[in-house]
């Protein structure tokens, strides 16, 4: 009877103990096109605690499940990446906690949810350009990992160019004095385009 006296006792102790930790506030799940990730902040705890775990629920899942990859965190934001072809609705929450005496969770903030289009494309990024005799040099990056991207659409004005899919670079020659207005997108084989990227305008002397 002891014993279970001394149990009970250590698990309310535990409960209590989570629960005096305050639910962070202001989560906020902001959805970013143009590198396929959702922004996640919320506000500090005004408390003294070990760090932060985040719980995610994924399109298709019926519970949250403790988002793993993130560890403990330290800092009161996350960039959570999403699957290329993943979207859907996602739900976010987050909790803070304590290592002593064991692990113990606080109070979970407010669950929030972020829509993610169903075939987005993340957008060109990292556009330069160099001016040269007579034409211009463009370069971009796009570090993303898209099983089915057939390559890249280069816009000059009204003429489109296509280009493959580890094309990165490319020189514009023989063209007249002018401003010209350069659009990069990124396409798959299904015809899925990314979002324009960044114009650059170039004078051409």
């Amino acid at each position: 009877m002891r014993d279970w006296l001394m149990f009970l006792f250590v698990v309310t102790s535990l409960y209590s103990f989570a629960q005096d930790i305050e639910a962070p506030k202001n989560l906020q799940a902001t959805w970013q096109a143009d590198s396929g990730v959702i922004n996640i902040s919320w506000d500090h705890v005004n408390e003294e605690i070990a760090g932060y775990h985040l719980f995610v629920k994924k399109p298709g899942q019926n519970r949250m499940y403790l988002w793993s990859p993130t560890g403990q965190l330290e800092n009161n934001s996350y960039t959570f990446k999403v699957t290329y072809r993943t979207g859907g609705v996602y739900n976010f929450t987050v909790a803070a906690f304590r290592n002593f005496p064991q692990l113990v969770y606080g109070k979970k903030a407010e669950e929030i949810s972020v829509i993610v289009p169903t075939s987005f494309l993340p957008m060109v990024g990292d556009i330069k350009t160099r001016v040269g005799k007579g034409g211009f040099n463009i370069s971009w990056e796009y570090p993303y990992e898209i099983p089915d991207l057939e390559g890249f659409e280069l816009q000059l004005n009204d003429s489109t160019i296509q280009l493959g899919k580890n094309k990165h670079e490319y020189y514009i020659k023989d063209i007249a004095s002018a401003t010209y207005k350069v659009v990069l997108r990124a396409f798959t084989v299904n015809g899925i385009r990314s979002d324009d990227s960044s114009i650059k305008v170039i004078r051409v002397k």
